[in-house]
């Protein structure tokens, strides 16, 4: 019923909420001693926390449609998690790597926009669009990891807390913590507005085609040998050492992870499967241990030196998204994009096959890549037969909606092929993708990277090349593409 690929197709989000509210009604007569209340301590911690209208969101004693919308995000983002860093040979286990896989997942899956073309998506929105801005791409990432299982690990967003930097929103870093012996006290540092894990200057001094190991917070402040590697010709790094020696490090959460109803449905969830729908902000315990700490208290304990446990808050970006969702007839330009966007996922129009691009974007992000591409090629094949209202000067709305998922559908093709490791395929879809599409900003960068990276690691060094330097310098991506442009040219003329 709240499985990705169901719910908003097969089922209602109304619908499950009533259903699980039945289930929570009959749960309260078989169990005389449930509750819903919160202990007064916990209590007192989040009311200092959060404000008011989260607080009367946590307390409310039945689930609403954020809940059940809160749980199918889950579910996809359990099953992405799971299938990511799954490794041939279990007994392999490199929790950094996995981390960094989650990373390029999430910068492969949502091409980066302005600030000024943001959309009020939650999470699954985010993913099923492909499309998100820094604090979007950030969300995921740290939404990915809560749901990783074989460590505990932990996402904050670091920003400075003082200098010039410090009044750009986009001027933040997501820190990665892992509650291992190997990994106490670090914090590894990852830009989802570059796209790159920050290069150690431990790492390997040959030209790479991605950066593999992130660098620590402790290592980028504790001179310029990372900051210098990456400057580029044109720019140098928008954040300097001294930026992050005293941060504002804000937890990653929101109302529907905090919520007593959450707890309960955990609870019953865990007999069943692995999939985080609860956290505790606050240790239930003294003397907690990694697996039973509350969030923020363990991000306050960690041994970072450019924070204490004063400079440790809640981001609250997640929340106010998800609330400016829920109000989009506050803001009827940003509710007719909305409802453009989710109109496009009904393609093809004019078939007897219905929200076609919306199923092959879910198999997609479920992983079952051959019947997404199955799907995809349903969605392109829908729109070459519609000839409705394209024989004029102005196409039809269902021919423009067509259009737009038929051009969306023959890029995941090419990204599919990517997460297959079919990267000679996958050039030749991005490359009649990016022949069709110049004009079209919403992936012709995203494309002309992932196309580069394809390109690279069959060896066809100098397309890769010649792919990168197409990227516009009007698209986000292109920042990208200037730090990279000079290794990949280092490896293409060392052949």
């Amino acid at each position: 019923m709240c499985l990705p690929d169901s719910l908003g197709s097969k089922t209602t989000v109304a619908f499950a909420t009533d259903r699980i509210n039945d289930w929570l009604e009959s749960l309260e007569k078989r169990e005389q001693t449930l509750s819903l209340d919160l202990p007064k301590e916990i209590h007192s911690k989040l009311n200092a926390l959060l404000t008011k209208q989260e607080m009367e969101r946590i307390l409310k004693t039945r689930f609403d449609q954020r809940d059940v919308s809160h749980l199918r995000n889950q579910i996809l983002l359990r099953n992405i998690a799971e299938r990511i860093t799954k490794r041939k040979n279990e007994k392999e286990t490199d929790i950094l790597q996995d981390c960094t896989d989650l990373f390029y997942y999430t910068m492969r899956n949502v091409a980066l926009i302005e600030e000024k073309d943001a959309v009020p998506f939650r999470t699954f929105g985010i993913l099923l669009w492909g499309r998100g801005t820094v604090h979007d791409r950030a969300w995921i990432f740290a939404s990915l990891l809560k749901q990783y299982t074989k460590t505990p690990v932990d996402a904050v967003i670091l920003k400075p807390k003082t200098g010039s930097s410090k009044s750009h929103s986009s001027n933040f870093l997501v820190g990665l913590m892992i509650h291992s012996a190997s990994h106490k006290g670090k914090v590894y540092l990852y830009d989802p507005l570059l796209g790159i894990p920050l290069p150690s200057d431990k790492g390997d001094s040959k030209p790479f085609i991605l950066v593999e190991r992130p660098c620590t917070l402790e290592e980028f402040t504790r001179d310029d040998t990372v900051f210098e590697r990456l400057r580029t010709r044109s720019n140098e790094y928008r954040l300097k050492p001294q930026d992050l020696k005293n941060v504002d490090c804000q937890i990653v959460s929101n109302t529907s992870y905090l919520s007593p109803r959450s707890k309960l449905l955990q609870y019953y969830l865990n007999k069943n499967q692995q999939v985080l729908v609860y956290e505790n902000l606050f240790d239930v315990q003294e003397n907690a241990t990694i697996q039973n700490s509350g969030l923020f208290d363990r991000v306050s304990r960690f041994s970072a030196k450019s924070w204490t446990s004063k400079d440790v808050t809640l981001w609250h970006f997640p929340e106010e998204t998800i609330r400016r969702y829920d109000h989009l007839k506050d803001n009827p330009d940003i509710e007719r994009k909305v409802e453009r966007i989710v109109k496009t996922f009904g393609a093809p129009y004019g078939s007897d096959i219905i929200n076609e691009h919306f199923r092959s974007r879910v198999a997609q992000l479920m992983g079952r890549n051959s019947e997404a591409l199955e799907r995809y090629l349903r969605v392109k094949f829908g729109y070459s037969l519609d000839t409705t209202g394209r024989q004029g000067t102005q196409a039809s709305e269902s021919s423009v909606l067509n259009a737009l998922a038929a051009s969306d559908a023959a890029f995941w093709t090419g990204i599919v092929k990517i997460e297959q490791n079919k990267f000679d395929a996958a050039i030749d879809l991005l490359r009649v993708y990016s022949k069709k599409n110049q004009e079209n900003p919403n992936y012709f960068g995203h494309c002309m990277f992932w196309l580069g990276y394809a390109q690279m690691k069959s060896r066809k060094f100098a397309a890769g090349v010649q792919s990168l330097s197409r990227i516009p310098d009007s698209v986000p991506i292109y920042r990208t593409g200037r730090f990279f442009l000079a290794k990949w040219r280092a490896i293409r003329d060392s052949q």
